[in-house]
C-alpha cells in the first residue's frame, strides 16, 4: 500500500529514507519528450525526464524528490544515469536534453563526468544540451562560467531553463553565453493577448541578439504553436507534439 495519506513533513522524511536506499536508482526511469522545429514540425531532439516509482511511496514527483536528492548527495548519480540512459536512447538521431541544477553544474568534476559519459557512449558532445535550472541563483559565477567554457569548447550546448518564471533568468541570458533559452509556459500563455505577444517578442529579440536558440515549453494546441512561430520562436515542446514516453521495451531509440 502506498503512503499517500502521510502528512507532508512525514512524507518528506520517508522520501529521504527511501531515496537513500542503495537500490534507489533501480526504481528510476526516464521518459522522453520530443522537441520539434516549429517551422518544419520535425523532431530535432528529446528531453529526458526522471520518473521515480517507489515500491512503498508509489509515483514520486521530481518536484518532491530532486531537491532531496540534491541535499542527500544522490543528485550526481541521478545525473549520470540521465546522461548514460539518454545517450543510449537517442543514439539514432537528434539531440539529448537533460536538466542540471546550478550547484551540480558548478561542481569542478562535472564537466569531466559529462565528457566521460560522451566518450563511453560514443555520443557526439554537440548532440547534448544541458538545461541549467535555477539560473537566477548562481552563487559561484567563476565556476559556472568555467564549466560553461569547458563544455561549450567540447561542443556541448547549454540552455537557460524557464525564461519567464522570473526576471533574474532574463538577466542571466544577458550575462552568460547560453546557446539555448527555454521559454516557460507562463510566458507562452501570454501569447494569446496583444500585450502578451509584445512582451514575448521583446524577450525573443533580446535572446536572439545574443545568438541563442529559443524553445517554447507547454505548447498544447495548434493556435499556440502558430503564434509562437509567428513571434519568432525556433523550437517547441509540449503535448501537441508528444507527451513524455518511456522507450520501447525493445530498446530501440526514438526516431528524430
Amino acid at each position: 500500500m502506498h503512503e499517500a495519506t502521510i502528512d507532508l513533513p512525514g512524507r518528506a522524511a520517508l522520501i529521504t529514507r527511501r531515496l537513500c536506499r542503495p537500490d534507489f536508482l533501480a526504481h528510476v526511469r526516464f521518459a522522453y519528450q520530443p522537441i520539434v522545429s516549429l517551422a518544419g514540425r520535425t523532431t530535432v531532439g528529446f528531453e529526458g525526464l526522471a520518473r521515480w516509482t517507489d515500491p512503498q511511496l508509489g509515483e514520486v514527483s521530481p518536484v518532491d524528490f530532486v531537491p532531496i536528492a540534491d541535499d542527500t548527495g544522490r543528485l550526481p548519480g541521478l545525473t549520470t544515469r540521465a546522461l548514460m540512459d539518454g545517450m543510449h536512447v537517442v543514439r539514432g538521431g537528434g539531440f539529448l536534453s537533460i536538466n542540471v541544477d546550478v550547484a551540480g553544474f558548478c561542481d569542478p568534476s562535472f564537466p569531466g563526468r559529462v565528457l566521460d559519459a560522451c566518450t563511453m557512449r560514443s555520443f557526439p558532445p554537440d548532440r547534448l544540451l544541458l538545461e541549467v535550472t535555477e539560473t537566477g541563483v548562481i552563487r559561484d559565477p567563476v565556476w559556472f562560467r568555467a564549466a560553461m567554457t569547458t563544455l561549450q569548447q567540447a561542443g556541448v550546448r547549454i540552455a537557460a531553463d524557464d525564461l519567464g518564471a522570473g526576471l533574474s533568468t532574463l538577466a542571466r541570458v544577458v550575462e552568460y553565453p547560453f546557446d539555448v533559452v527555454k521559454l516557460d509556459r507562463t510566458l507562452i500563455r501570454l501569447i494569446h493577448t496583444a500585450r502578451g505577444r509584445r512582451v514575448l517578442c521583446r524577450a525573443l529579440e533580446l535572446v536572439h541578439e545574443h545568438g541563442a536558440v529559443t524553445v517554447a515549453e507547454g505548447i498544447e494546441d495548434i493556435a499556440t504553436a502558430e503564434r509562437c512561430l509567428g513571434a519568432g520562436v525556433d523550437l517547441g515542446q509540449g503535448w501537441l507534439f508528444g507527451r513524455p514516453a518511456f522507450p520501447e521495451v525493445s530498446g530501440h531509440a526514438p526516431v528524430a
